[in-house]
């Protein structure tokens, strides 16, 4: 049964990582759109920043977040939230 917390534990954690890690992309997505003049690259990356956002959400469902980590990725996931509704 150790064996199985521990796994659950350590899913938890490259899950959060994942998160953080995928809200930074999204951003990188949306600077690159932001610094583009080619249409395509533009609607590519708005598409991936809204692909990241939906992923996130999702996954979130499926983890165990302490106060800290729930308030960095709120903070990430708002930004990037603000940051779409511009487009």
């Amino acid at each position: 049964m150790s064996d199985f917390l521990a796994n659950l534990s350590n899913s938890n954690r490259i899950g959060i990582e994942f998160i953080l890690t995928d809200l930074d992309v999204a951003m990188t997505f949306l600077d690159v759109a932001a610094a583009s003049s080619n249409s395509t690259v533009v609607r590519r990356n708005h598409n991936n920043a809204r692909t990241a956002y939906t992923a996130v959400v999702n996954l979130l469902e499926r983890l165990s977040l302490d106060k800290s980590q729930r308030e960095q990725i709120q903070l990430k996931l708002d930004t990037l939230k603000a940051r779409l509704s511009q487009l």
